[in-house]
């Protein structure tokens, strides 16, 4: 078949060129499937904005595989927090262009100035932790224990309805004698107890209109608490509120997606995690030989009256690295001098041990500072 390059226009009689569909972006578009394979979330962010056709030609397939089988736990964490929403109907479903702006989320995106990681777990909005407790868009909630129910609908059945978003906050203990103090867990399980939840507050839509955040709000939860059954309230749902149907196209392709590639994005996540340790634990190696080769090279040039400053012993859990503990402060020292006050000024450049062995005039400056400290018994020195 022949292409058409030129079009006759009806106004004014003249020609115009008009793009071949089998040229430019349009065969981008036919090829975006195999070339996001090679994008990271924000290239393909970039190129899904960057025209309509582009956009249009996404599937929620290729965003999700993207998403989840580059590696980065945080966009993993984002589509599973989503998966868990999306699959419950809990949330307005986001269309294609709302799940590329969740994915790539780094900043609350009611306050725009908290950094966050990942999507809110329930909730499905990106929205951090002080925006969660400031009470402008969530509000908390308590249920009621067994002995003070007495409705046909309580707070408690609605928490657990997989349709009803609520964020858990906290127990609280009832009816307990003031002398216990801190609550722990015998405490829970003698006195009655209530949950706290977040609940969000009122509908919400985003800077097109659209809705978003959770399909059930505090205003709904209060109709609900006076109807009769929960066929009312599941009716009330589907029908006033506008649930979002769980068996559409859209939702039965993203939960195909994330159920097709969680095996390969939990080894690529695995296999980058071990890449990183690997290579923080070949940096740190190589700082610890420079520093053990600055100490010999200052312990070459300083009087026999010095020496004895710069003992030190290793730090045996420096090259045992794991970012899941809790970061001691002086773990990040390869070494530990004997003296404390040696130790607190040298540390600068135990961080920095090139510069001093490339440097002359940093070892004398050194030198000098070590023959001050002598005898030293006042304050360490800053």
């Amino acid at each position: 078949m022949q292409i058409e390059y030129w079009q006759r226009l009806a106004i004014n009689n003249r020609l115009k060129r008009v793009e071949s569909p089998s040229s430019g972006k349009h065969l981008f578009a036919q090829s975006i499937e195999y070339v996001a394979e090679f994008l990271t979330p924000g290239d393909l962010y970039n190129v899904a904005f960057s025209t309509h056709e582009l956009l249009d030609s996404l599937s929620t397939s290729i965003i999700v595989k993207n998403a989840l089988c580059n590696g980065n736990t945080h966009h993993k964490i984002s589509i599973e927090h989503l998966f868990e929403v999306v699959s419950q109907g809990s949330v307005h479903t986001p269309d294609k262009s709302r799940l590329l702006q969740l994915i790539n989320s780094r900043r609350c995106e009611f306050c725009t100035e908290n950094r966050i990681n990942y999507v809110r777990v329930n909730f499905g909005v990106c929205i951090c932790l002080r925006c969660l407790q400031s009470g402008r868009f969530t509000e908390s909630v308590l249920t009621k224990c067994a002995s003070q129910r007495s409705r046909h609908i309580e707070l408690n059945d609605l928490v657990v309805k997989p349709s009803v978003a609520t964020h858990f906050q906290s127990w609280r203990v009832i009816s307990a004698p003031r002398a216990l103090g801190f609550v722990n867990t015998t405490t829970l399980s003698k006195y009655p107890t209530v949950e706290r939840h977040f609940v969000w507050k009122t509908q919400t839509r985003d800077a097109e209109g659209n809705k978003i955040g959770p399909v059930v709000t505090k205003p709904d939860l209060n109709a609900m608490l006076a109807m009769k059954s929960m066929g009312e309230v599941d009716r009330f749902i589907t029908n006033n509120l506008n649930a979002p149907d769980i068996n559409n196209e859209w939702v039965v392709d993203f939960i195909d997606a994330v159920q097709k590639y969680r095996i390969v994005a939990f080894q690529n996540a695995n296999n980058l995690r071990e890449r990183k340790t690997a290579s923080t634990i070949a940096f740190r190696r190589k700082r610890l030989k420079n520093v053990h080769a600055m100490i010999r090279k200052l312990k070459s040039e300083a009087p026999e009256s010095l020496i004895n400053l710069l003992a030190y012993f290793r730090n045996p859990r420096y090259l045992k690295f794991d970012r899941y503990k809790i970061w001691c402060p002086h773990e990040k020292y390869c070494i530990q001098f004997n003296n404390v006050y040696v130790h607190i000024y040298m540390r600068q450049f135990i961080t920095s041990p090139v510069s001093v062995l490339n440097s002359r005039l940093k070892r004398e400056e050194i030198i000098a500072e070590l023959a001050s400290l002598v005898g030293y018994d006042g304050p360490p020195p800053m």
